[in-house]
């Protein structure tokens, strides 16, 4: 019992319950309600609850439960992390794995924390896992989503997505603020608007590998000495300052994506260990640096100026071209310090990852290296496969199935569908999908229209997990309905290339097949999803030397014109189609960079259906209330 109007001070020890992690006090006994912190200050007489989740530990790793809401999801993570921090150690890591899925963490102030050290947060998939948290107001103190103070902890494949509602002003929202040391980012895409990432520990050191940052201000910015190797930096549509450090970092081939507003590369915040010292080197700029700033830095630092602001070797667009000038000397205005920002081949070469990490980055490099598999093989319900690695996780289709430390798995409770399996690295991150030997691989190409031998059961038994005999059925429902097209294929199988092969697909009305490239993979199809297939495809591609090339996009119009040949939506495409090939490509991306934000999935959730029948505003009569 908490009295009103004194804090809540220090909480009590709850009881130990066997198979369940402790997570915090509620004010209900089902984990919901408000969270109590020592600083917690009642109104009134109130009674906190204990909250414990279930914990799941399998093959090494503890399994955070995804198949409740959202925001229980988030408090299975909660659980895992209170485990990882109070186990965790140099002789007893603790690897927390997440399936696909998203974990709300709430609104409470910094109380997601890693105090523990030796800890692998370890995500399905970069896009399919997702933290996130909606705080209730900004700060570096206040509206953190993932607060490290651990040394040798590991994160792969997944995102932080830090959701505070950003103003026009203000918003510090770190994704991630690291106060620990030798922390490790495989492969992960933090999300944010000012601050997404905070480095807060002098002299320590920090690797990104791959992954992506997003943001608008400052969005990387600290102390400590961090290399960047081949992330995706992504400014946001406003205006934007990339960096604001203090001590050292070190960017090399990374690549900027820019959402259409002026940027640069960052300025000065303060002085730790004879910095500020930034560098980018071999970067490419997806604008091709139409909207970098002419002095390429921001003059105007926080406290201080620069000890060096460093370019060298920066790219065009598709990496071929190298577009730093030869001279740009820039004067920085805290002190009215005077520096040439372009570096030459010699003093770039200083730059590498062991002078930015010292000792620790050859143990860097070899943790971020990803395990193989081979010789996956499904004999009868066994999957079995060779590998040296000591944890694997097994997917069908892209989903998740088990993890396992043998070698071979009873998949018989799973059905029949296209099997992979993962090999786990030394931090117990997942690599690259290893798919059945034998399962084959579906190619096309609707442009030559080229026709060999008809499909037969002689020639595959599995295209991905789709058999002879749906293939078969696919074509009798193409013998009833028009709108079918003929498919030039190539079918592989295992090490196995049979000769082409025409398969009519039947294009239901409302539907268009559409190919992710000329050349692509076929994910695993049922008769009435073949759009499904099509995710993620370059819909208005544009040929410049063929003007008359008809995209993916042109198949979809042609198909509402056949049904709507008035609709709004015609008339307007027909109007974009009237630029030339190079016109055309430049609209669609700068399209492409207003739609960014739809390349995460919450974002898309929110459009993802339509109750209000918007297609038919304007066609009658209608009252919106809002």
């Amino acid at each position: 019992m908490v009295i009103a109007g004194e804090s809540v001070g220090k909480l009590p020890t709850a009881p130990a319950v066997e198979g369940k992690q402790f997570i915090g006090w509620y004010t209900a006994t089902d984990g919901t309600g408000d969270f109590a912190m020592t600083s917690t200050v009642p109104t009134a007489e109130i009674t906190y609850y204990a909250n414990y989740v279930n914990l799941n530990v399998e093959n090494g790793y503890v399994v955070v439960d995804n198949s409740g809401t959202d925001r229980r999801n988030g408090e299975n993570l909660l659980g895992a992390l209170a485990y990882a921090n109070a186990n965790a150690s140099a002789n007893n890591p603790v690897k927390i794995f997440l399936k696909n899925g998203t974990y709300d963490l709430g609104d409470d102030a910094e109380t997601t924390q890693i105090t523990g050290s030796y800890v692998s947060l370890i995500g399905e998939s970069l896009d399919g896992t997702i933290i996130t948290n909606v705080p209730t107001q900004e700060g570096l103190g206040t509206a953190t989503l993932l607060y490290n103070k651990g040394q040798y902890n590991y994160l792969q494949d997944l995102t932080l997505w830090n959701n505070y509602p950003y103003g026009n002003s203000t918003g510090r929202a770190a994704s991630l603020k690291d106060e620990g040391n030798y922390t490790i980012c495989n492969n992960v895409w933090l999300y944010s608007h000012q601050d997404t990432y905070y480095s807060h520990s002098s002299g320590a050191f920090f690797y990104f590998k791959g992954g992506k940052i997003s943001g608008c201000v400052d969005y990387m910015c600290g102390q400590s000495r961090v290399y960047y190797d081949g992330v995706t930096l992504s400014n946001d549509n406003r205006g934007t300052t990339m960096t604001a450090n203090s001590e050292l970092y070190v960017f090399n081939n990374c690549v900027i994506e820019n959402g259409g507003s002026d940027y640069n590369f960052g300025r000065a915040w303060s002085s730790v260990n004879n910095g500020p010292v930034c560098v980018f080197l071999n970067t490419t700029l997806k604008d091709n640096g139409s909207k970098l700033a002419s002095t390429r830095w921001n003059p105007d630092g926080l406290n201080v100026d620069y000890a060096i602001a460093g370019e060298y070797g920066t790219m065009n667009a598709s990496g071929t071209d190298i577009i730093t000038p030869l001279s740009n000397s820039v004067t920085f205005k805290k002190n009215n310090t005077t520096l040439e920002t372009i570096l030459t081949a010699d003093q770039a070469a200083t730059y590498t990852m062991e002078y930015t990490l010292g000792d620790w980055a050859a143990t860097a490099a070899s943790d971020v290296v990803q395990a193989t598999v081979s010789s996956v093989t499904l004999s009868g319900s066994t999957l079995a496969w060779e590998s040296d690695a000591e944890a694997f996780l097994i997917e069908k289709d892209g989903a998740f199935v088990a993890l396992t430390a043998d070698k071979s798995y009873d998949v018989s409770n799973f059905g029949t569908g296209l099997y992979t399996v993962r090999a786990a690295n030394s931090r117990g991150g997942f690599g690259e999908a290893t798919q059945v030997a034998g399962a084959g691989t579906l190619t096309w190409n609707i442009a030559t229209g080229t026709s060999a031998t008809s499909l037969t059961s002689t020639q595959v038994s599995t295209i991905d997990g789709i058999t002879t005999d749906d293939m078969t059925a696919i074509q009798a429902d193409a013998a009833d309905t028009a709108g079918k097209i003929n498919l030039t294929v190539k079918l592989n199988c295992g090490t196995a290339e049979t000769a082409a092969a025409t398969v009519t697909f039947t294009v239901p009305d409302g539907y268009a097949f559409i190919p992710y490239s000329t050349t692509a993979k076929v994910q695993p199809i049922s008769k009435d999803a073949y759009v499904k297939v099509a995710l993620g495809a370059p819909y208005a591609d544009v040929k410049e030397e063929n003007e008359n090339y008809v995209s993916p996009l042109d198949l979809l119009f042609n198909q509402l014109e056949k049904n709507k040949p008035e609709h709004i939506a015609i008339k307007q495409y027909k109007t974009y189609k009237m630029a030339a090939g190079k016109t055309a490509k430049s609209i669609n991306i700068s399209l492409a960079v207003r739609l960014a934000s739809f390349n995460l999935p919450q974002v898309r959730a929110i459009t993802s259906r339509d109750d209000m029948d918007f297609g038919e505003l304007g066609e009658k009569k209608m009252a919106i209330f809002a």
